[in-house]
C-alpha cells in the first residue's frame, strides 16, 4: 500500500470562529411565528370577580363528595360546598344559618356551627342560566360558618365563610354530576324541603 504524503505531515487545528458549539434558536430568524409569551400577573388580577348571585342562583364551590353505604346498604354520598357570605345571601340561606351568621356578627366568636336544619330541596346548575342539572332532596348533616383571613398576593382580607355538607342518594344522576362538577363553581338554591327524608328506605311525602 503507497502511502501519500499528506499522511505523514501534522494535522493542522480548525480555526477557531469564536463560537462554542451550535447557539440557541432566534425565535424570529429560526421561526416564521415568534414563541407566544406568557400573560403577565397583572393581566390576571384584572379578570372580574365573580358575582355571589347570578340569575338567582348562589355560586358555590363544589369541594368534594364522598360516596358512601347507608346502615341498610343503600348508596349515599357526602358533597361539600363552600362560600364567602355576603350581603345579597340574606334571602338564599336556612334561618338557621342566617342566625349563626347574625351570631358571628354581634359576638366575639370566630365560628358557629348551626344545627337543627331540616331537609332541603338542593338544585345544582353548571352555569347559572340555565335550569336545574341536578334536583335533589338531602339533608345538611354539618354547616359551619366562620370568619377567617383569607391570603392573597402581598395583601389580605378578613372574611365571613359558610361550608356546608350535603346527604343525598348517590344515584346515576347524581354520580354523573359529581364527575363533571367536581373542584368547580356550580350554581345553586336552597330552599327548606316539604319531603321528610329517610336514605334507609323511600322518601316519605
Amino acid at each position: 500500500m503507497v502511502k501519500r504524503v499528506e499522511d505523514h505531515l501534522p494535522r493542522k487545528a480548525p480555526k477557531r470562529s469564536g463560537k462554542k458549539g451550535i447557539g440557541p434558536l432566534d425565535p424570529v430568524d429560526d421561526f416564521q411565528t415568534p414563541t407566544r409569551k406568557e400573560p403577565h400577573q397583572a393581566e390576571l388580577l384584572a379578570l372580574p370577580k365573580q358575582p355571589a348571585i347570578s340569575h338567582g342562583k348562589m355560586a358555590l364551590h363544589f369541594v368534594r363528595y364522598v360516596p358512601d353505604r347507608s346502615k341498610d346498604h343503600n348508596r349515599v354520598v357526602n358533597m361539600d360546598f363552600s362560600l364567602e357570605l355576603e350581603d345579597e345571601h340574606a334571602k338564599k340561606l336556612p334561618k338557621e344559618i342566617l342566625d349563626a351568621w347574625k351570631d358571628l356578627k354581634s359576638g366575639n366568636f370566630k365560628r358557629v356551627d348551626p344545627d337543627g336544619i331540616g331537609p332541603q330541596n338542593l338544585k345544582l346548575s353548571l352555569v347559572p342560566d340555565s335550569k336545574a342539572d341536578l334536583d335533589v332532596v338531602a339533608a345538611v348533616t354539618k354547616a359551619t360558618v366562620s370568619r377567617i383571613t383569607q391570603k392573597g398576593k402581598g395583601k389580605s382580607r378578613k372574611i365571613t365563610r359558610l361550608q356546608m355538607r350535603f346527604l343525598t342518594s348517590f344515584t346515576d344522576d347524581v354520580d354523573h354530576f359529581c364527575s363533571n362538577a367536581f373542584d368547580e363553581t356550580v350554581w345553586g338554591v336552597i330552599e327548606e324541603s316539604q319531603q321528610s327524608l329517610d336514605l334507609d328506605g323511600e322518601d316519605e311525602e
